[in-house]
């Protein structure tokens, strides 16, 4: 990637005169590698991730559900630009998730998006897991 020139005209004050002058940067010549990762770049000035359970998920017994609030805020970008939340799906969990919010407030700043979202998840009780597995191998039990 090349950038440049660059003309920039000054002004100089020198007394009661103002002499103009133009300041030349030659072209400069950048390499630059692919991103690595999958998917778009975020950039943002400031980034922060606020994850909240319900209660503590090591102590989630059988029959009990765990509500999960997951919340980006990226300083500096918009909210569509933001990483999509990931899918969390496991053959012992049941998970229902709400439909994200993505919002933009506009401040002094620049923009500051955000993007939440609500899962609920349960562990599938062991009879009902077994069942589960069985089925999807095709058995007729």
């Amino acid at each position: 990637m090349t950038i440049g020139p660059v003309t920039h005209h000054l002004t100089k004050a020198e007394g009661m005169t103002r002499p103009t002058f133009d300041v030349v940067a030659g072209a400069v010549t950048l390499t630059v590698a692919p991103y690595p990762g999958a998917g778009r770049p975020l950039a943002a000035r400031h980034f922060t991730v606020q994850d909240e359970f319900s209660k503590d998920p090591a102590e989630l017994r059988e029959g009990e559900t765990l509500t999960r609030r997951i919340t980006l805020t990226a300083e500096g970008t918009m909210a569509h630009l933001l990483p999509a939340r990931p899918e969390i799906r496991e053959p012992w969990l049941i998970s229902f998730t709400a439909p994200e919010i993505r919002e933009t407030r506009l401040t002094a700043e620049g923009p500051s998006p955000s993007r939440s979202g609500n899962g609920a998840c349960a562990p599938i009780p062991a009879r009902s897991a077994r069942s589960c597995r069985s089925s999807s191998r095709g058995s007729t039990r």
